[in-house]
């Protein structure tokens, strides 16, 4: 038996979701309902054409930049997200950091 959470109507920040894994999430996050929160860290296209693919399905998301890293960044970046939607309820954290 498999037991769903009803996600509709949840605010949930994605961080990394302008490409990859975190956009996949954050897409399917907003098909389920969800307001999302797309996090980028520098450059914001992707993060724009995720928010624009979940609202061209219906969806609700923002865009929202950060470096992570920084010292208060997470804590701005969830006060943000909560001003905008009004609540926070989940993270995904689906950000990654490639060592070259």
């Amino acid at each position: 038996m498999t037991v769903r959470a009803p996600i509709a109507g949840k605010a949930v920040l994605v961080t990394g979701a302008g490409r990859r894994v975190g956009r996949a999430i954050a897409l399917a996050l907003g098909a389920e309902g969800a307001q999302v929160a797309v996090h980028h860290h520098g450059s914001a296209t992707g993060a724009a054409e995720s928010v624009r693919a979940i609202e061209l399905a219906g969806g609700t998301a923002k865009a929202f930049g950060a470096n992570l890293t920084e010292g208060d960044a997470p804590n701005n970046l969830v006060a943000a997200v909560t001003r905008e939607f009004g609540r926070f309820d989940a993270l995904v954290n689906s950000a990654a950091s490639m060592i070259r």
